[in-house]
């Protein structure tokens, strides 16, 4: 079971790293970890820094950039199309704006939206910013996977498309997402990070995360599973 992160939040001996804007394969990891702020410093690290001048992205940069992200939404929905799960830290922005300058010298800016770097749609989801950590999660799936992080919130969402996960206690006021995209399933996780005192909890608790997403991945693929394709009988019409 190969599983890849972009971002860094586990040990990379125990979770791969790849980058957004490589060439490394989508479709390599059984399973995948995003985080966005990640894929947001990628972006930052492509800009220009002159002297005591705002960075920008040049216009030849910026469709380089587009030109990976289809490249990216095209892979993500063959990983859906073949059952894969996909896990994401979120941020508390719906886009990233940055400023761009022609050949010409002229400045002007542009925005990645972030929820259809996820191939959703930005309108299903809207958020409210409040943060907290008092977070319950009533399926028991989903409430032992939790478990194995600290858990806490930069907002709530107040429209989604797809099953709520995560909850602030004593509310119905969702943290965490569940959305299905054709065999597969995008976790819209909220923020978990792994607290540990010392080196060797932390390689614990890598492994025990390792050991609780595998079994995740698997009963998800199983719970939520499509139909197989069958052929209509020919005596059948109309």
């Amino acid at each position: 079971m190969k599983i890849s992160e972009i971002g860094g939040t586990f040990d990379k001996d125990y979770v791969g790293r790849i980058s957004f804007f490589s060439e490394d394969y989508l479709l390599d990891p059984d399973i995948l970890i995003i985080d966005l702020e990640h894929i947001k410093k990628e972006i930052s690290d492509f800009q220009e820094e002159p002297h005591e001048q705002v960075p920008f992205l040049t216009a030849g940069i910026l469709k380089k950039l587009i030109q990976k992200i289809e490249q990216r939404k095209k892979q993500l929905l063959e990983y859906f199309n073949n059952g894969g799960n996909l896990f994401v830290q979120t941020v508390t922005e719906k886009k990233w704006t940055f400023d761009v300058r022609n050949s010409e010298g002229d400045i002007s800016q542009t925005s990645f939206d972030v929820f259809e770097l996820l191939t959703l749609e930005s309108k299903d989801y809207t958020i409210d910013i409040k943060k907290g950590s008092n977070i319950i999660f009533p399926d028991p799936l989903f409430h032992d996977f939790f478990s194995s992080f600290d858990c806490s919130y930069r907002f709530t969402y107040t429209k989604y498309n797809g099953t709520s996960l995560g909850v602030i206690n004593n509310t119905k006021q969702c943290v965490s997402v569940l959305t299905s995209k054709s065999r597969g399933n995008i976790i819209l996780l909220p923020t978990v990070f792994l607290n540990a005192e010392s080196w060797e909890d932390f390689q614990d608790l890598n492994s025990s995360f390792v050991k609780e997403l595998t079994s995740l991945n698997a009963e998800l693929k199983n719970r939520y599973k499509v139909v197989s394709e069958f052929s209509v009988p020919e005596w059948c019409s109309g």
